[in-house]
């Protein structure tokens, strides 16, 4: 079980302004405390991937919507889609069938664009894309 991140604390003494230099406590500062959670570093999980395609389905339907506006005829209910995202959280590959057709480009750039945190290494994965008619 990982343990929670222990906050970091930092004291900062800013430099005086001028107006401070004249007074009788010229110099002191203040201490401002500033608390760092990052998480600690681990690998991916399909969860996370899940939750990535949760956040975005929005995305992933206006691809859908605008694709139908352009071919009212377009048939298809489920795209099964490959990425690899890099230990630094960034999509750095998606591959999917039809490359080229408007549907699948919308849907590249839209799923380049969902944000991971850092991992300690790489992660491939395939899962599904379902759409379904309005």
């Amino acid at each position: 079980q990982p343990q929670p991140p222990k906050p970091v604390v930092t004291q900062v003494k800013p430099e005086p302004t001028p107006a401070q230099n004249n007074q009788a406590n010229a110099g002191l500062g203040k201490t401002d405390t500033f608390v760092e959670t990052e998480q600690p570093i681990e690998p991916r999980t399909p969860d996370e991937v899940r939750s990535a395609y949760t956040a975005n389905q929005v995305g992933v339907k206006w691809c859908f919507e605008q694709a139908l506006k352009k071919d009212p005829t377009l048939r298809i209910s489920r795209i099964d889609v490959t990425i690899t995202i890099s230990a630094q959280g960034v999509v750095s590959s998606v591959i999917m069938p039809n490359r080229g057709t408007p549907l699948s480009d919308c849907l590249t750039d839209r799923i380049r664009r969902w944000k991971f945190r850092k991992a300690t290494e790489e992660l491939t994965t395939q899962f599904p894309l379902i759409f379904q008619r309005g």
